[in-house]
């Protein structure tokens, strides 16, 4: 014997009916959300920057070239171009070295230096919840290196 199912919207929620049976949509959301209460919390999906953060001080509208290297053979290469205010970024993700050397050149100036990067934890979605990241920035001024 066949049992027929269908769904209708009334003023407290989606019902399905299935013979005799009626569950109401309300009924069960409010069941997962008692669940999630008594075995933990939901974690949202925000995301967090991790590794090695470059920031750059130099002449506006000026192309450099940015390298790390690290004690252990690691190393990481990228260009950044400063704006009208003579700074940009770059981000070195996923490399998190004890002791790092940063190299900047561009046009008329080299600049390096050997730093043991801070990394500061960061959990965006809470003590229970990924991602986990560590994130250090290393900010050079090329007007006062040079």
């Amino acid at each position: 014997m066949a049992r027929s199912v269908s769904l209708f919207s009334g003023q407290r929620g989606l019902f399905v009916r299935s013979g005799s049976v009626v569950l109401a949509g309300a009924v069960a959301t409010i069941g997962l959300i008692s669940c999630n209460s008594i075995f933990g919390h939901a974690c949202t999906l925000m995301a967090c920057l991790d590794g090695v953060s470059v920031v750059i001080i130099g002449s506006a509208s000026t192309e450099y070239s940015v390298e790390l290297s690290d004690s252990e053979g690691g190393s990481k290469s990228d260009t950044c171009t400063t704006g009208p205010d003579g700074s940009c970024w770059r981000q070195f993700s996923n490399y998190h070295p004890e002791e790092v050397t940063v190299r900047v050149s561009g046009p008329d100036q080299e600049v390096s230096v050997t730093v043991r990067p801070d990394y500061q934890k960061s959990q965006p979605n809470g003590p229970d919840c990924t991602p986990t990241c560590y994130l250090a920035t290393v900010a050079l001024d090329l007007g006062a290196a040079g």
